[in-house]
């Protein structure tokens, strides 16, 4: 972009049209009248336009009066070239309505009113033909709506406009009409970024960026391409690089498979899906990322205290139940013999009860009669 100016110096070359050339040093006197009252007046409407002194700030030069016959008697009519500078007035002026203008505009448009003045070459009548802007300065540009700007560093000035200096070269202040190249193998950053000679800079190749002055390498996992920038872009999560300053585009990232067999250790191997992201499939009795945790304990030792602990306690529980078997079976042999024994003592065969008849007599005397007990003899081996 530009940038706007507080004060510019200002060329005009205004060509007029004179009907008498016959005196050639009165009508440049009337000029030099006429072209001065035309600035104090339009001075009074824009304040600003004469820096101090109208008749001092203003150079007022006759180039040109009447061509190549000028001061002949023969020529009654001509032109006239003039060319009217001012130096550091102000690019802009503010009106009697409190208006802002560009100076430069508001000056050649005091050019065109000349009712004001006419009557003081009565003998010399002038209209204004045209007014070109011949220049405003080192740097100084004036578009279409006769706005001065001024190029700043990383431009040049190109006709009416200030254009921006092509990547790999480099203007200084004041602007010239042109860009100074860069070195060979160096250049800039972007377009118009380059102000001097030190804005160029050793070319980067893809996988590196530029970091103050130098190239530097993309750090493993990210990648730059060409042209680079101030920075590289990171590969997507579970990609990277094969090794520092590998990216050369997005095509460099791949699973980190790829790159690194061992990144699972030796518990499981290392795939890449179809994504490019990695993954570790790990051996039985292992799991994690990287497959370093363990599904069960890792002390050998333990698995064979538990392994015979487990064991014993099964034989203990074997034993105990045969132990309850037998110890059942001989209480109940124990039971049987004992119930045996009892009856074998207590056998009688015949037990003769009274007999009992309620329809007899009450005092039938036979009612209590004795009646024969056949119990057991005794043994005929008796002691005394």
């Amino acid at each position: 972009s530009t940038s706007p100016v507080d004060k510019i110096d200002l060329s005009l070359d205004v060509t007029m049209s004179v009907q008498n050339c016959s005196k050639p040093e009165v009508v440049k006197d009337g000029i030099r009248k006429v072209i001065l009252q035309l600035i104090e007046n339009q001075n009074r409407r824009y304040v600003g336009i004469c820096p101090n002194n109208c008749s001092s700030d203003f150079q007022i030069k006759i180039v040109d009066l009447c061509g190549k016959s000028f001061g002949s008697k023969q020529q009654t009519s001509g032109n006239a070239t003039v060319n009217v500078s001012v130096n550091q007035t102000d690019a802009v002026v503010r009106g009697q309505n409190g208006r802002l203008r560009p100076s430069m505009p508001a000056l050649i448009e005091a050019f065109y009113d000349l009712d004001p003045v006419n009557e003081t070459l009565t003998n010399y009548t002038l209209s204004i033909d045209s007014v070109k802007v011949a220049g405003c300065g080192p740097g100084c540009v004036v578009s279409n709506s006769y706005y001065p700007q001024i190029c700043v560093p990383g431009q040049f000035v190109a006709v009416d406009k200030c254009e921006a200096c092509a990547k790999g070269n480099y203007s200084t202040h004041p602007v010239s009409d042109k860009c100074e190249p860069c070195p060979d193998g160096q250049t800039t950053a972007t377009v118009g970024a380059g102000i001097n000679a030190s804005s160029c800079y050793e070319i980067c190749v893809p996988g590196q960026f530029f970091r103050v002055d130098k190239c530097e390498p993309c750090a493993e996992g990210s990648y730059s391409t060409h042209p680079v920038s101030d920075k590289c872009e990171s590969c997507p999560d579970g990609q990277t690089t094969a090794t520092v300053g590998a990216g050369i585009n997005a095509s460099s990232c791949d699973g980190i498979c790829a790159t690194n067999k061992n990144y699972c250790g030796d518990k499981g191997t290392c795939e890449i899906n179809s994504e490019k992201k990695h993954y570790c499939h790990c051996h039985s009795d292992y799991y994690g990322d990287v497959c370093d945790l363990r599904q069960e304990p890792e002390d050998e030792n333990l698995k064979i205290v538990i392994g015979v602990t487990a064991g014993v306690g099964g034989l203990l529980l074997i034993l105990a139940i045969i132990c309850g078997i037998l110890a059942c079976r001989r209480k109940a042999a124990e039971r049987k013999s004992a119930t045996a024994s009892l009856e074998s003592e207590s056998d009688v065969t015949h037990i003769r009860f009274p007999r009992f008849n309620p329809t007899k007599n009450w005092f039938d005397p036979f009612m209590y009669r004795e009646e024969t007990l056949d119990l057991p003899r005794p043994s005929s081996h008796s002691t005394h």
